[in-house]
């Protein structure tokens, strides 16, 4: 009888803290998603009301603050127009227009590091191409320490 109430404990133990973790790491994901659509939308809306040189304006600006948000505009030679990313990530996109990459960011020491980003892009009229993404390296810190700290509570 003790061990059928072991084994029940334990698999109810451990749905919950499954559940737990995949609402944890679910509510992040869509936090980082809505943060990037928000972005887009409110650049597509420069684009919409003051043209080319509002975007890039509008690009520049968001570029500026020191959140963790990555922007880059190309023109249809792959110049970059404006944004805090230097070049365009060679990964291809999925069918939604989201891509995952590693970039190099500089620290304030001045050193190089790297870290993980989710992006969308999004084709532009006259060629241009739009990057809207965000560092996510500090999610997966905090999916690992979710992961780490479930684990030491099922032991």
């Amino acid at each position: 009888m003790a061990v059928v109430y072991l084994a029940l404990f334990m698999a109810s133990a451990s749905a919950l803290l499954g559940y737990l973790y995949w609402n944890t790491a679910g509510f992040l994901a869509r936090q980082t998603e809505a943060t990037v659509q928000a972005e887009t939308a409110a650049l597509m809306t420069q684009l919409e009301e003051g043209g080319r040189a509002a975007l890039v304006h509008a690009t520049i600006t968001k570029a500026r603050d020191p959140r963790q948000n990555l922007f880059l505009l190309e023109d249809q030679n792959g110049e970059k127009l404006g944004g805090n990313l230097d070049v365009w990530p060679d990964k291809t996109t999925d069918l939604a227009g989201w891509l995952n990459f590693d970039y190099a960011r500089r620290t304030a020491e001045g050193d190089i590091e790297f870290h993980e980003a989710q992006a969308i892009a999004t084709d532009l009229p006259d060629g241009l191409r739009l990057l809207v993404g965000q560092d996510i390296e500090e999610r997966r810190r905090l999916e690992a320490q979710i992961t780490n700290a479930l684990a030491w509570a099922v032991a």
